[in-house]
């Protein structure tokens, strides 16, 4: 269902115990939970193609996602702390971030 996959992707952004706050704090994070939020955006960016508008906190969620994945990346390439498999997910990431924006 298209609500839980976006309040998936919010907890992932805003949580204390989400992606950004969890990369800020240059912890472990699997694999998997990259994967899932890539799954999530792939699912919001093909319904959204119907939307007429974005919900508020939904694209303040994205874009923090954006903006925050890539500062807190660049912080962790820098001190090679970065997983090569999850720096591959971040362009698909940012990818389907913008194709939500655009649609």
């Amino acid at each position: 269902m298209i609500s839980e996959t976006i309040e998936l992707i919010r907890w992932e952004s805003e949580s204390s115990d989400g992606i950004l706050v969890s990369m800020r704090m240059a912890q472990q994070i699997s694999l998997e939970r990259f994967v899932a939020l890539r799954e999530a955006l792939e699912e919001v960016s093909t319904v959204s193609e119907s939307w007429q508008t974005i919900d508020r906190k939904f694209a303040a969620a994205i874009h923090a996602l954006s903006f925050h994945l890539e500062g807190n990346a660049a912080t962790l390439r820098q001190k090679d702390k970065l997983p090569t498999e999850i720096d591959e997910e971040l362009p698909l990431i940012y990818e389907l971030i913008d194709e939500i924006f655009g649609s």
